[in-house]
């Protein structure tokens, strides 16, 4: 029977980075596995470029359905340009921010060997005439392989900090917390059905290509959302499988802006061995750059080339440009979502599971993973959809003890 990954210490499976002593940001050794690599040449232009070119960019990507636990009673859902409006100050004047979801993540983490098929590749990062692939260590060549710090995402990413700055280098924050710590209690609670096919989709800001995956593991069934026992080896062992070779781009809440297209899934050379990986689908434009600190939408700057053919006429880019007056700095320039239909086992055990959203970049040496409650009856049950689940009495008697 399907019932979910033992859960295990979440202790046992963050990566033990050491802290930084100098810029540029990436620790002297990444992490994979048992094993530990030694800062390469490559790694090592990989960080600079990193520095340079993305040390500005100000939120990335996000689950938006199920809602995360951000997405405090689902107000904010698939809604145009809010991919990262979730958890954020002033995202609702009634519900306390807990920090905004594209700004959970984590940070400087990679493979010790590239197992990706060439042809699942979102980012050509060779320069010549060295040939030195400078993303050559990034997450995605070896999808699920990279140690994390979090399966369901650290508020800033840098839970060591990065060299005594706030704000580090490469991206975001120091010092924030697991998300695993922290109360949900307004966290949405979607119901999916045993052997049923579900959707899930999530947004992007920064296209830092790569790819994804979506997991379970078992959680409490009673009281508020806990996170607090969930690890990322439950979640590996329990990825689950696409419905169809086939996702959605979705403008909005509207399903009916839905436009088909074909996905690309991987399942050689992945963690655990077979698991099933999406790639990315939507290109970034061409350069090592991808389109960061354009001036303008639609990868004007690159005459249109992008890294690999567009899923639809007009879906590509790196997903904002810079723009004077704007927030950040930056225009938002993807006002959709790409929605994926999963198969949900149909010999799961019912109860109440965290889904894990997992993003494993190519730009980056950056893995964004975010998690969503969901409770799964038995094929009897009728109910589909959010339900949103209100404090209670007892919720409150709990946190006041």
């Amino acid at each position: 029977t399907w019932q979910g990954h033992a859960l295990l210490s979440h202790q046992t499976e963050r990566p033990s980075l050491e802290p930084l002593s100098s810029l540029p940001p990436p620790p002297r050794e990444r992490f994979t596995g048992s094993f530990t690599m030694a800062f390469t040449r490559a790694a090592a232009l990989a960080a600079v470029v990193e520095f340079v070119l993305l040390g500005g960019a100000a939120a990335h990507g996000s689950l938006v359905r199920p809602p995360p636990v951000f997405d405090a009673q689902g107000k904010v859902g698939m809604r145009p340009l809010g991919q990262c409006s979730a958890g954020c100050v002033g995202t609702d004047p009634d519900i306390p921010a807990k920090g905004c979801s594209c700004m959970t993540f984590n940070n400087y983490t990679g493979v010790a060997v590239e197992t990706l098929p060439e042809g699942a590749r979102t980012y050509d990062g060779v320069i010549e005439p060295s040939g030195v692939d400078l993303f050559a260590r990034n997450p995605w060549r070896s999808p699920g392989a990279a140690l994390i710090f979090s399966p369901c995402g650290i508020q800033g990413a840098n839970p060591h900090g990065c060299g005594g700055a706030t704000i580090c280098p490469g991206g975001g924050y120091a010092g924030g917390p697991d998300v695993r710590s922290l109360p949900w209690p307004d966290a949405v609670v979607t119901q999916w059905t045993a052997g049923a096919v579900e959707e899930a989709a999530w947004g992007i800001i920064a296209n830092h290509g790569g790819g994804y995956a979506y997991r379970l593991c078992k959680i409490a069934d009673e009281g508020p959302v806990d996170l607090s026992g969930v690890t990322e080896e439950c979640f590996a062992a329990n990825t689950l499988e696409w419905a169809q070779a086939t996702s959605y781009i979705q403008w909005g809440d509207d399903p009916a802006s839905r436009k088909e297209f074909a996905n690309l899934l991987v399942s050689e050379g992945t963690t655990p061995e077979g698991a099933t990986w999406a790639r990315n689908p939507i290109p970034a434009c061409a350069g090592l750059g991808g389109g960061f600190q354009n001036t303008g939408a639609n990868c004007s700057e690159e005459e249109g080339e992008t890294q690999f053919a567009p899923p639809l006429p007009g879906v590509f880019g790196f997903g904002e440009h810079v723009e004077a007056g704007a927030p950040g700095g930056f225009r938002q320039d993807f006002e959709w979502s790409i929605v994926d239909k999963l198969q949900v086992p149909a010999d799961i055990a019912p109860g109440r599971y965290a889904l894990s959203w997992r993003w494993d970049c190519e730009q980056t040496s950056q893995v964004w993973a975010h998690c969503s409650a969901i409770d799964i009856k038995l094929p009897s049950s009728e109910s589909h959809g959010p339900q949103i689940r209100m404090p209670t009495d007892r919720d409150a008697a709990v946190s006041s003890t």
